[in-house]
């Protein structure tokens, strides 16, 4: 017989039982929640004036009574014993308030109203927790009371069980006999696991112990609330064996090249390092770099690329490398760090002896470059699902600045082709201009009222004869320099494939096509070459293809 059959059946012999005794039914002073006179009482239900409170397992429903008679509440009783219940219709048939409901408790938590509380006075370890805790969450409003107790030792002084299932336990008969039940008596911590499982927050667990004899039954009183946010928790209390490591890669990529150091054992390495206790991928990168090289970064100067995993001796090595968009200072070595001698290499001349976590990251970033390397799986990180990228900023920046602006006061482009390479502007070199006899990108300031998404419309088109569609933001730059204010550029991303030397040339000195690698023998402006490596950088490790032309092309006027 199922565990829940054979308790209404032994329910039900003990109402039949008290029925023939003709046991009165007494009225009760106070809530005693298992053993008399034991603090506390209704009390821990709160204020119940005029709440709708729910009696689960009343038995013969003389603590509804009292807490409809004494604190205004309009209490639900129900039980699955008919001679339970008999005795409770005949002592509190006719009280107002009282609606006294012969059923299982289960059921009639999943058709009732939601009450404000419920409570139970022994009856819950009748009835199989996992099947009664999800009914008890749905039908108890958000933020309600929930308050019941539980067996914790019984006659024989047995405690808890250390599982979630269902055990003998006895149940006396008044006058002599027993009856057998079956009871689910765990731990007080498995029961605080199923209640949060099932989102109630557990505010307290109280032991209720006889005061003096030879009675060694005690009870547990949970007192818990239906949450009103989601929360989390651990699986279980017992943190998982460590298996894993978790490090971070910087990759530093300018003008100069690409940063290395070397390490006291001889390997060429990027900045980086294990992710401590408390810190984010972020943080970790930008710590690691400052403390090896000087260099100070902001969290939004770092776009992480993706996580690599491989196996060393047993150990699940995780390496999340990360492009550093910008940065102030010069690298140098830094006392205590066991990497110094950092220099700057072109992508295409790197050194040999790499470390093998920097070459995996290295070829994450850019997977073209022959370097050899152990197997990693690489997973890069979604463009959709990253916080867009912050601009990078001029190298001369404090690192604390911020621009306070959205919208920037400039427009620039940054024109692909389906081979990936950039359009590049060279610029007049004598005139008085921002980066004069430098390569730039397409682009100028607002005239008159216009919008910057205006302005970029009408650049391409004055600069080069153009019309773009789908033009998109991407991000911002700052620039400064001897003939122009310091000012932030909205940087945009249009595609087109054409030949830029057919391009008509209005300012300056040509147009031309230029993959990322060239561009390290181009003079630059140098806010324009940091954003065209990061949004390479991010291309090359989301595993991205550029549109084919007959989707991107734009037209020309």
């Amino acid at each position: 017989m199922e565990p829940e059959q054979a308790n209404i059946e032994a329910w039900e012999r003990y109402g039949v039982h008290h029925i023939g005794r003709r046991t009165p039914v007494p009225d009760v002073e106070r809530i005693d929640w298992g053993v008399p006179g034991a603090a506390p009482g209704a009390e821990v239900l709160g204020d119940l004036s005029g709440k709708r409170v729910l009696d689960l397992g009343s038995g013969i429903a003389q603590h509804a009574a009292h807490l409809v008679r004494e604190h205004g509440a309009a209490v639900d009783a129900v039980d699955a014993s008919p001679g339970q219940y008999q005795r409770a219709c005949d002592r509190y048939g006719e009280l107002s308030g009282l609606c006294l409901v012969l059923g299982d408790a289960v059921e009639h938590l999943k058709s009732a109203e939601p009450y404000d509380v419920i409570y139970s006075i022994g009856g819950v370890p009748y009835i199989d927790p996992h099947r009664l805790l999800p009914a008890l969450a749905a039908a108890l409003k958000p933020n309600g009371t929930l308050c019941f107790t539980t067996l914790e030792t019984n006659s024989l002084g047995d405690g808890p069980s250390p599982s979630m299932s269902a055990r003998p336990e006895i149940l006396p008969l008044t006058g002599g006999g027993e009856l057998t039940v079956q009871m689910w008596v765990p731990t007080p911590e498995l029961w605080a696991d199923l209640l949060v499982e099932h989102g109630f927050l557990v505010e307290g667990i109280d032991l209720l112990e006889p005061s003096a004899g030879d009675d060694r039954v005690s009870y547990r009183l949970f007192r818990a609330r239906r949450r009103t946010r989601v929360s989390s928790r651990p699986r279980t209390s017992r943190p998982p064996v460590a298996h894993a490591a978790l490090g971070v890669a910087a990759i530093v990529h300018g003008p100069q090249g690409l940063l290395l150091g070397q390490h006291r054992r001889g390997t060429w390495e990027l900045p980086g390092g294990s992710v401590e206790p408390g810190e984010t991928l972020v943080q970790a990168v930008v710590r690691e770099l400052r403390e090896e090289t000087g260099l100070r970064a902001r969290p939004d100067d770092v776009v992480l690329l993706g996580t690599l995993l491989d196996h060393v001796s047993g150990t699940l090595r995780i390496t999340v490398p990360a492009v550093v968009t910008g940065w102030e200072g010069e690298p140098s070595g830094q006392p205590g760090e066991s990497m110094g001698s950092w220099r700057w290499y072109p992508p295409e001349q790197l050194p040999d002896g790499l470390f093998e976590c920097s070459a995996q990251a290295i070829t994450a970033w850019r997977p073209e470059l022959p370097v050899d390397r152990p197997p990693a799986a690489f997973t890069p990180f979604a463009p959709a699902l990253r916080a867009p990228t912050r601009p990078v900023a001029d190298e001369r920046r404090s690192p604390l600045e911020q621009p306070d602006s959205t919208e920037g006061d400039s427009a620039a482009v940054l024109i692909v082709n389906s081979s990936g390479q950039y359009l590049l502007h060279l610029r007049d070199a004598h005139k008085r201009i921002c980066d004069p006899g430098a390569w730039s990108l397409v682009g100028g300031g607002p005239e008159g009222a216009e919008s910057l998404d205006e302005t970029i419309v009408r650049e391409i088109r004055e600069e080069t004869g153009l019309v773009i569609p789908d033009l998109v933001p991407y991000a911002r730059a700052r620039t400064a320099g001897p003939h122009v204010s310091e000012g932030h550029i909205r940087i945009y991303v249009g595609y087109w494939d054409g030949d830029a030397e057919s391009l008509p040339v209005t300012e300056g000195i040509m147009f031309r096509w230029f993959d990322v690698d060239t561009m390290e023998q181009l003079n630059m402006c140098t806010w324009a070459h940091r954003m065209i490596l990061a949004h390479h950088s991010e291309r090359a490790a989301s595993e991205n293809t550029l549109l084919p032309a007959a989707d991107r092309a734009g037209s020309g006027t």
